[in-house]
Parts: C-alpha cells; sequence; structure tokens
C-alpha cells in the first residue's frame, strides 16, 4: 500500500504575529511490480491531487491529547506550486521500484579531532617554556592516535559491481531535497500562513493532515507530530534535552549532561589552526623521533638524520574551525 508524509517543520521566523508552517511531502509507493510507470500509481499529475486535497494543520499540547484544528492557518501551495513543472521532472512514463526501508549506515570510524587539538596546544606551550619544552621528544611521548585506515572485507575481493541503474522516482525525490525551492514549485513542501501564531500555547505538538478526494488513488496518509516552541519572534522545532541546537539555532555553549563522562564540559571546541595537517605532520615527526629512539637503543653508536629535538613541525592555519567533541559516541 503506497503512502504520503506529511512531516510539519515550523518555519523559524515570526514577524507581526504571522509565522510560517511547511509540510514536507514524502510519497511511499509501493504495492506494483518493480519498474511500473508512475501513471500507474496514479501520480502523474500530483499537483491536481494536491489542488484537490484537504489540508488542515492541527496542535496539541502532547500526541496523545485531543488535536484541535488552526483556523487561522492559509494554505499557500496555489501560489508557488507550478503544475506544468511537475511532467518536466517526473515524466508519466517514469519507473518506480517500490518503496523500501533503507538499510542503516553503519557508524563509522571518527578522528579525535578535539583531543588531538587539546594536546598539540600543550605540547607547543611548553615546548615555549626553556625549562620545560621537549618539542619533537614531547610529540613523540603524546597520544595523538593513528591514521584511521579502512579494511577492506575479504568478500570485496570479487564483488560484481551491480550495473547502474537510471533513477527511479524514489530515487530522483531524494536527489531534489537538497533543493527546497524546486521541491515548493513541485508540491512536495506546502507552506501555511500561520496569522494568529501568538493563540499557540508555548510548546507543543503539531501536524498537517491530508484527505484527499474520493477519485484520488488509494493512499495512506501518514501525519506525525512535530514538537514545537513558539515565542514572540521564534516558531522552531523543539530540542531534546541533549541537543546541540535551542530556539533552531546551533548552541556553541551546550554543555554534556550529568551522567556523560565529559559531564559539565563543553560540546564545542574553536581553533585557529589546521587540526588535521598538524596532526598528520606531528604523528610523522613523532615516528620518526621514536625510530631513533630504537636505533639508539639497538646500536647506541648508530646515526643518521634525525628530526631535531627542539623543534616541532610548522603549524598552519584554515582559518576558524569548530569541533564537536564526542562524535565518536
Amino acid at each position: 500500500m503506497s503512502e504520503v508524509l506529511w512531516i510539519a517543520v515550523p518555519g523559524g521566523m515570526v514577524h507581526d504575529g504571522v509565522s510560517v508552517l511547511r509540510a514536507l511531502v514524502v510519497p511511499r509507493l509501493s504495492g506494483l511490480a518493480d519498474d511500473s510507470p508512475l501513471a500507474t500509481y496514479g501520480f502523474a499529475e500530483w499537483p491536481t491531487l494536491l489542488a484537490g486535497a484537504a489540508l488542515s494543520v492541527e496542535v496539541a499540547a502532547t500526541s496523545d491529547a485531543t488535536a484541535t484544528v488552526v483556523d487561522r492557518a492559509e494554505r499557500l501551495d496555489a501560489e508557488h506550486v507550478r503544475p506544468l513543472l511537475w511532467p518536466k521532472v517526473f515524466d508519466p512514463s517514469l519507473r518506480v521500484r517500490p518503496f523500501q526501508t533503507p538499510m542503516p549506515y553503519d557508524v563509522g570510524d571518527v578522528d579525535a579531532s578535539s583531543d588531538h587539538a587539546s594536546v598539540l596546544r600543550r605540547v607547543y606551550a611548553e615546548a615555549a617554556q626553556p625549562a620545560v619544552g621537549r618539542g619533537a621528544e614531547g610529540l613523540a611521548d603524546a597520544d595523538l592516535g593513528r591514521t584511521i585506515v579502512v579494511p577492506r572485507r575479504s568478500d570485496q575481493d570479487d564483488q560484481i559491481v551491480p550495473a547502474r541503474q537510471p533513477p527511479d522516482f524514489h530515487r530522483v525525490i531524494t536527489m531534489l531535497r537538497e533543493h527546497p525551492s524546486v521541491l515548493r514549485a513541485l508540491g512536495l513542501v506546502v507552506e501555511f500562513r500561520l496569522t494568529a501564531i501568538d493563540s499557540l500555547d508555548p510548546s507543543g505538538v503539531v501536524r498537517v493532515t491530508c484527505r484527499f478526494s474520493a477519485d484520488a488513488p488509494e493512499v495512506t496518509c501518514v501525519s506525525p507530530w512535530t514538537r514545537y516552541v513558539v515565542s514572540k519572534n521564534r516558531f522552531v522545532a523543539a530540542s531534546t534535552p541533549d541537543s546541540d541546537v535551542a530556539g533552531g539555532l546551533v548552541d556553541l555553549s551546550s554543555r554534556f549532561l550529568d551522567g556523560h563522562p565529559a559531564a559539565g564540559q563543553r560540546k564545542w571546541q574553536l581553533e585557529t589552526f589546521d587540526v588535521t595537517g598538524a596532526v598528520e605532520r606531528a604523528r610523522e615527526t613523532a615516528d620518526a623521533v621514536r625510530r631513533n629512539r630504537d636505533r639508539v637503543r639497538d646500536d647506541p653508536a648508530a646515526g643518521g638524520q634525525v628530526p631535531d629535538p627542539n623543534e616541532l613541525p610548522a603549524v598552519r592555519s584554515a582559518g576558524l574551525s569548530l569541533l564537536r567533541r564526542g562524535r565518536s559516541e
């Protein structure tokens, strides 16, 4: 059974008591054979289906509470949807591979950049103090980790690369997600003007419901709730207690909560040098120092070109870098 998700996204700014609510429309077509034409699903003329659909904005205190319809929610899709654009992007013969839930990505390996930046700051600061500094020797004893190398799986050696398939309906929509203006013109983002935003509770949940006309194709509308907060000048999605976002903006002063190994410490770290490049050069210098130590230990008379123990590799600036601590957790 095909379904259409209507994801409510609060619009951000409030001007003179007026704000915008956007509904992100996510069609998930299924139920027919692979590569069936879009027209067989009844979505060859989505703007017409949208124009004939009854849309409502509902709010509630919680997702379990009784919902109330927002009367002063004006649909704007008649202003921003361009019906002639739909068949140019989604030809009626465009193939549809039935929607399947995407496989989740594995958590990738993350370099501890913030920790490495702190180590480099300490080593370079100590090197500036004649009585304390150890220069390159300090790098050799510092914890700078190792370059992350992703091992190749044994079953990849003879892996057959599948033939490239032309994008189907769902793939095209995915590729358009970074182009909101195009989505608005296609009717895959629907805007509502809320003219009495101050009548809403300071916090609650909001959703957009849809009821298609009787002659529309058989499809299920799914309207999940979105938690929101509203103030005099902001109407945004609510953040979770441990979120980095506050009031729709990244809160650079946020700290780790109690129970976290770094509880009370800031989540964000500002650096003025190229951390990645500095760490790579520091690792090379540290490896050279350790190799020299091994040679001297095995053969005290061994010579060779070794790094000056009082010198450190140059550190270059790449402008300001904002590091998020704890990304690997």
